[in-house]
C-alpha cells in the first residue's frame, strides 16, 4: 500500500493541476504548479518549489516503501 501513495499523490496533483481537484482557497501542490505556469519566464521558482516537493514526497514514499518490503521480506 505504501508503493501505491506515490501514485495517489501524482494522481491527485495532476487532477489539481487541470483544474479536477481541490478548488480553491484550499491549497494543493498542483493547483500552486498550474498558477505559477503563467509567471514561468520572470518567476519560475513559484512552479518549480512545488514541482520539487510533489517530486520529494513522491521519491519519500517509495523509498519507504521499498525498505518496508525490504524489512518484511523473509527471504535470505
Amino acid at each position: 500500500m505504501i508503493l501505491d501513495m506515490g501514485w495517489v499523490i501524482l494522481t491527485g496533483a495532476s487532477l489539481s493541476f487541470v483544474g479536477l481537484g481541490e478548488q480553491p482557497p484550499t491549497p494543493a501542490l498542483g493547483t500552486m504548479v498550474s498558477d505559477g505556469a503563467k509567471y514561468l519566464p520572470d518567476y519560475w521558482w513559484i512552479s518549480i518549489f512545488p514541482a520539487i516537493a510533489i517530486m520529494i514526497i513522491v521519491l519519500a514514499f517509495n523509498l519507504l516503501g521499498d525498505g518496508v518490503k525490504d524489512m518484511l521480506s523473509t527471504e535470505e
